[in-house]
């Protein structure tokens, strides 16, 4: 069976966000996730699709012990927006560009609460890019 979504050491959040163009950003978005685990060891990157316009992702946000005088630990929006900014400058710098954005401000973000919405979004995750070929859109 599946962990439960929520529990004492960890929190799953869904996040669908829109702003990949190209197989070559995808390549990009996809290595930036390495990246974020790295910058907040509290993170794993549980699941992911890449689309060629948008990202489904679920993290999982580990709870760690609170030390007296520490910064606050970095919020859920935080670690979305520097993923975004990290695969943007990342990109722009490969194609020696400057200030183009590639993600819109906004993004959705979901606490997945038990197994049954954890399974269904992992779903909604893996048949994406079978409903984007269905739907008729250019295929990736």
């Amino acid at each position: 069976g599946l962990a439960p979504a929520v529990t004492n050491d960890s929190v799953k959040w869904y996040f669908g966000g829109y702003g990949i163009k190209t197989k070559t950003v995808g390549q990009i978005a996809e290595k930036m996730f390495a990246d974020i685990e790295k910058r907040f060891a509290f993170v794993t990157v549980d699941s992911y699709v890449i689309m060629p316009n948008h990202i489904h992702l679920i993290v999982v946000l580990h709870h760690l012990k609170e030390t007296a005088g520490a910064s606050p630990r970095p919020t859920l929006h935080d670690i979305i927006c520097a993923y975004k900014s990290l695969v943007t400058r990342c990109r722009n710098k490969m194609l020696e560009q400057s200030e183009t954005r590639i993600f819109q401000a906004s993004y959705y973000e979901h606490i997945i609460r038990n197994d049954r919405e954890y399974a269904n979004i992992m779903r909604y995750i893996f048949e994406n890019p079978i409903r984007w070929n269905l739907d008729g859109e250019e295929p990736f």
